[in-house]
């Protein structure tokens, strides 16, 4: 096992701890990493695990989906400039208990230079 599966198995096997926003940047090519980790200095740029995605941790109690929503919004507005079209980006809550609670997902589509977030069916489970 690589030290990069060691690193994301224990990301996907998160311990009781500290609350946190997780966002997850997908792209075509490499994403800049450079320029993102210097456009989200209160975040936590994680080990990609391939050359088209970087992560980013930000450890932070989120209340609602709504909040949730609000940051992930925040962090679209100030990456898409980065972003080259057909990206995606996901924003995940964890609680303090480790359970992802809240998801939000959006994607760059086209000639569009913002983020739009992706609509869920009701009953998809998460």
């Amino acid at each position: 096992m690589s030290d990069l599966d060691d690193i994301f198995r224990v990301m996907e096997e998160r311990q009781p701890g500290a609350p946190q926003v997780r966002i997850y940047l997908v792209t075509i090519g490499s994403p800049p990493v450079a320029s993102l980790s210097a456009a989200l200095p209160d975040y936590e740029a994680v080990v990609p695990r391939s050359r088209t995605e970087i992560a980013f941790i930000r450890k932070m109690a989120v209340e609602s989906e709504e909040q949730l929503r609000l940051k992930v919004q925040r962090v679209a507005t100030i990456v898409a400039p980065l972003m080259v079209a057909d990206s995606r980006l996901s924003g995940v809550y964890d609680n303090s208990k480790g359970r992802t609670q809240f998801l939000v997902e959006l994607r760059k589509i086209g000639a569009n230079p913002q983020f739009i977030e992706i609509e869920h069916p009701p009953d998809l489970e998460r």
